[in-house]
């Protein structure tokens, strides 16, 4: 009776130790854990409800841990504790930012996303996956529903609830280098960039279709807004570099029947912008905008587009250098029979256009083979991009700059 109850005994302490192994602990678990970088840390705690570690449940000596994904994202220690993988930062001013050791940094940065550990005991392996969940983006996205729930009503018109937004990113200092949402809720501050940022964000959760854009075509220019409601679109700048009055920096808010910016040629317009670069499929130009006959597009004017095709209007004169510079998405283009000037390789950077014509009635100019040339055969205006070009018998004149656009 007695070997009976010890080898009882013996068979409960086997099924105990199993039960608090890692290896089935682990088996088809996930969790979430949270951190936030060490800068806004400081600013702003992780709450405490929220796990910033997990330790694998009955660790045991001669356990094995290997993070087989996401290794950029967690850490595991020899004891089983999950933790935020911390990339370690030094500041050297004017000379940059480059990484650094946990012995010698000033701050360090977290990369969120998933990862799965094997645990492998006496050779069983199971797996835990793991969330981790970057906290400034929680705790930002708190900030905004609060902001929203206390000054954002239903009964708000158009226009109100515009500048409601737009006074968001107003509320808080101007500071060239905080160029980030985050940067400005946590920090307090912000630059051009944060506060389009931040009005697109408002605008989206709101349920809008917003995006922010470019002021010029300069790679330093300032960054805008565009909210669209119904059909009507308003452009924010809500980052200006001013200070603050009545509790809120100057913000400008401005009514758009139309994202093609012009000048004036005359009585006419000259389309110098398109404001979504992200639209895609087919764009069609307007041969009229506020009551200005469209008769030119300037230098880039429709630059660095991501849509697929696009329409000109039969009202369209002039073609100005690079006009659809970069448009890497562009197959079709279609110069109609108005047009009497094109200048230097409209079509630089357009890598994947296939079908490059000109309408067989235009008196200027004709295509063939995806290349335009003068009405009569004589002149080579431009081509598309591709690795081999040879320029026929008839051709006496070669455009400006229209081999530099080739791919060798």
């Amino acid at each position: 009776m007695k070997r009976l109850l010890l080898c009882f005994m013996m068979f409960l302490s086997l099924i105990v130790f199993l039960q608090v192994t890692p290896v089935n602990a682990a088996d088809d678990q996930e969790v979430t854990i949270y951190d936030i970088r060490s800068d806004y840390g400081a600013k702003v705690k992780v709450q405490e409800e929220l796990q910033k570690e997990y330790p694998i449940p009955g660790h045991v000596t001669g356990t094995r841990y290997n993070v087989v994904s996401g290794d950029g994202s967690v850490t595991v220690s020899a004891k089983g504790v999950v933790t935020a993988k911390r990339s370690y930062w030094k500041d050297y001013g004017d000379a940059g930012i480059w990484p650094s050791s946990e012995r010698n940094y000033d701050y360090y940065t977290i990369t969120p996303g998933d990862a799965v550990i094997e645990i492998t005991y006496k050779g069983v392996t199971k797996s835990l996956t793991v969330h981790l969940v970057n906290y400034e983006t929680v705790y930002v996205d708190q900030v905004i529903q609060d902001y929203i729930d206390a000054n954002i009503g239903e009964d708000m018109s158009d226009m109100e609830l515009i500048n409601a937004i737009a006074k968001f990113a107003a509320q808080y200092d101007y500071l060239q280098t905080s160029s980030s949402l985050s940067d400005m809720v946590i920090l307090k501050s912000c630059n051009d960039k944060a506060a389009a940022e931040s009005v697109v964000k408002l605008a989206e959760k709101l349920g809008y279709d917003a995006w922010s854009f470019a002021e010029t075509k300069q790679t330093t220019s300032r960054k805008l807004a565009m909210v669209k409601i119904g059909d009507q679109y308003y452009q924010i700048d809500a980052g200006m570099d001013q200070s603050k009055d009545s509790g809120y920096r100057p913000f400008e808010v401005t009514k758009r029947n139309s994202l093609f910016r012009y000048e004036l040629d005359g009585k006419n317009a000259k389309i110098t912008y398109y404001d979504d670069s992200a639209f895609s499929g087919t764009l069609e130009v307007p041969s009229k905008i506020d009551g200005y006959t469209v008769t030119g597009i300037g230098f880039q004017g429709l630059g660095n587009l991501s849509c697929t095709k696009i329409i000109l209007p039969d009202t369209l004169k002039a073609l100005d250098g690079r006009v659809f510079y970069n448009c890497k998405n562009l197959k079709e283009l279609e110069i109609p029979a108005s047009v009497d000037t094109i200048s230097a390789v409209i079509t630089d950077g357009c890598i994947h256009l296939e079908k490059l014509t000109v309408a067989k009635d235009n008196q200027t100019y004709m295509s063939k083979d995806n290349a335009i040339y003068s009405k009569d055969g004589t002149e080579l205006v431009t081509v598309t991009m591709v690795s081999e070009f040879k320029v026929p018998d008839t051709v006496t004149v070669i455009g400006s700059d229209v081999f530099l656009i080739i791919q060798i």
